[in-house]
């Protein structure tokens, strides 16, 4: 059996959809309103949506979990899925601007309980450091310059774009966890610290999130 919990964008915290047995979850996943929830960020205040829309299915048997986010970047829209281990921390596995084929071939392998399948998809397995995003070799903490603060909707997107860029970024929270296991979501606010020789380019990032 699966829990299984979704997000909608115009809630603000998400929703347990309850258990579902192994064999219901791909084409529970398959029936989401991703194009619907999507269009609820569209068409309505930035400002207002809590999340990007999303599926997390939690094995009861084991506690592992994965979760699927759809972005939409540039008009394209693709998902990023965070695999976490319950019983190992450092065996979780992120796979970001994923097309939907690809998606649903790690949910089956996730489902079928082959979590070394899915983590040898990983094409770069070293970890980030605690706080530092993009999978890179840590920098001194001089080297990163506060930013802004984020509510977690927005950094959520944001910090998901950096990643893609590859722009070296930090975050600062109130709550244990950080960007590669999304505790950061559970924070009252994130602190952004991004590497100063990135700045110019996330300059211009920042200016296509917040219209400055």
């Amino acid at each position: 059996m699966f829990k299984w919990t979704i997000c909608d964008p115009s809630v603000v915290h998400p929703i347990d959809k309850g258990l579902i047995p192994k064999e219901s979850v791909l084409q529970a996943f398959s029936d989401f309103p991703w194009t619907d929830m999507l269009a609820k960020i569209r068409t309505g205040d930035s400002k207002g949506f809590q999340f990007s829309p999303s599926v997390e299915f939690t094995n009861v048997d084991d506690g592992c979990s994965l979760t699927a986010t759809m972005i939409e970047d540039k008009k394209e829209t693709v998902f990023s899925l965070f695999f976490e281990d319950a019983t190992d921390d450092s065996d979780d596995a992120e796979f970001l601007g994923q097309s939907l084929d690809i998606t649903v071939d790690i949910l089956e392998e996730f489902v079928a309980g082959q979590y070394d399948r899915l983590r040898a998809r990983v094409s770069c397995p070293g970890e980030p450091t605690p706080d530092s995003g993009g999978g890179k070799a840590a920098d001194s903490d001089d080297a990163f310059q506060f930013q802004f603060k984020l509510e977690p909707p927005e950094a959520e997107l944001i910090l998901q774009r950096l990643e893609k860029e590859n722009i070296r970024f930090q975050v600062e929270t109130d709550y244990p966890g950080h960007w590669g296991n999304r505790g950061y979501l559970k924070s009252s606010a994130v602190g952004l610290y991004v590497h100063r020789d990135d700045e110019d380019r996330f300059r211009k990032i920042s200016e296509e999130f917040f219209k400055v």
